[in-house]
């Protein structure tokens, strides 16, 4: 059974309320995470979209690198660092930004290769496109169905393919619709009951 989200719960913006300049990170803040690797594409970003805003809702080991990673890069002024938050207050964080992030690291064993990363359905059903590696195992698929973009493990790939998305509005409204009709098969009301009814 896949991992699922709860999608008729989950308050979604409309597509006027999305901050275009607004990306976000949701989990752990480890080196594996590749959260770096978007502090070091802002510049880059920057460059296209002045206003760009990166929010991470998390924390762990490599919080303080990655605060003194923005100073260094003179970035600061636009990251926050929320730190944990509850479910419901991290999803109204997450709801209006325009980009999900998962850059995890594409050296990485096996087990993580393998991964159904939670974060990723949680931004697709609050209709966020996802920008991520190759590390995860749905990720051909949400490239496929352009519900959100593969990027190699480079701060400019990152920078290329988020300035992709935010630039064009019309292929944002396309990714963010895709997104949240692929999700939808997650939705833990249909699981339970396509596989409580195999066992019965």
């Amino acid at each position: 059974v896949p991992i699922g989200i709860w999608f008729r719960e989950m308050k979604r913006v409309s597509t006027t309320k999305v901050e275009r300049t607004k990306i976000v990170y949701v989990g752990h803040l480890k080196a594996l995470y590749g959260v770096d690797l978007v502090i070091r594409a802002l510049p880059e970003i920057r460059e296209k979209i002045p206003n760009i805003k990166f929010e991470i809702i998390g924390g762990g080991e490599q919080q303080k690198e990655l605060q003194e990673l923005t100073i260094k890069l003179g970035v600061i002024s636009c990251v926050k660092f929320y730190g944990w938050k509850e479910k419901k207050e991290a999803e109204k964080i997450i709801a209006n930004a325009a980009l999900g992030l998962a850059p995890f690291n594409t050296n990485v064993d096996e087990k993580i290769r393998n991964a159904d990363p939670a974060k990723i359905k949680d931004y697709m059903a609050l209709g966020l496109p996802v920008v991520l590696t190759n590390a995860s195992l749905n990720a051909e698929t949400i490239s496929k169905l352009k519900c959100g973009t593969i990027i190699d493990y480079t701060p400019h790939s990152l920078a290329k393919a988020v300035i992709r998305l935010l630039s064009n509005k019309k292929l944002h409204a396309e990714y963010r619709r895709n997104a949240i009709k692929y999700v939808k098969q997650f939705d833990w009301n249909n699981l339970f009951s396509e596989n409580i009814s195999r066992l019965i």
